[in-house]
């Protein structure tokens, strides 16, 4: 069940019963009784500007988080939880707009005992509401949905002028934006946004703060079928122009 709410404090499951969906149950006892990192709704209003030291009291950490990396569309956390394995100082969070998907990457990271992964039900289209200015120090899209079956559907797409002023703007001076899909033509579009807010693409194909290039499952099947993908890294220089107008 995708969430299609933009303010993402007023979205509520009030009114829903767990037999809707069967992952709502658990959905909602993350929220009340903080069995899983995950967090959605009213919920998130002490998160934006805090996420580093939360994540941290959830997680009973003794030491603070050195850096701060989202995964907009998790889908359900296998990438996600690879590089939270491989770098456990890093705080990885996951963002999806469907219970299945927060649900299962919160379960997974609970059962794989990592103390630095936490996931979120809300929409990417609100960033800017989610985290504070210079908060987030990489932002991962692997293989956003490219509404492509009709025209009129490209207006659907994430990445925008809006949503790529709002990323330059969260993310710290020398933060990151790592862009993968299989649609050209939503690869040239997504380039053109991050570019217009300032943002400087470079050769490198990896992150340096990740060092390996994790690929999802989609990437790997794409490649398995011998199809073509494409994949950009942006940099938030010093002076980037992110701020919302």
């Amino acid at each position: 069940m995708p969430i299609k709410y933009p303010d993402p404090f007023s979205y509520s499951t009030d009114g829903l019963s767990d037999q809707v969906n069967p992952y709502l149950a658990a959905l909602r006892e993350a929220n009340t009784d903080g069995g899983l990192p995950l967090v959605f709704g009213q919920a998130l209003v002490p998160y934006p500007g805090k996420w580093r030291e939360l994540a941290a009291a959830y997680h009973q950490r003794r030491e603070p988080y050195a850096k701060l990396v989202l995964e907009i569309g998790c889908h359900q956390g296998r990438t996600l939880l690879e590089m939270a394995a491989a770098h456990p100082d890093i705080l990885f969070i996951g963002m999806d707009i469907t219970f299945k998907r927060v649900v299962t990457t919160a379960q997974r990271a609970k059962a794989k005992g990592l103390n630095n992964v936490f996931v979120v039900l809300a929409n990417a289209v609100a960033l800017g509401q989610l985290f504070a200015a210079g908060e987030v120090d990489g932002c991962l899209i692997f293989f956003p949905d490219p509404w492509i079956k009709k025209a009129r559907q490209a207006k659907n797409r994430l990445v925008d002028e809006t949503f790529a002023r709002q990323l330059s703007e969260v993310l710290v001076t020398d933060g990151f934006c790592w862009l993968k899909t299989d649609q050209l033509g939503y690869f040239e579009n997504s380039a053109e946004q991050l570019d217009g807010v300032g943002l400087v693409r470079l050769d490198t194909p990896t992150p340096p703060l990740l060092g390996t290039n994790f690929t999802s499952t989609f990437e790997q099947r794409f490649h398995q079928k011998g199809l073509e993908t494409y994949a950009g890294q942006w940099l938030r220089m010093a002076g980037a122009q992110g701020h919302l107008i």
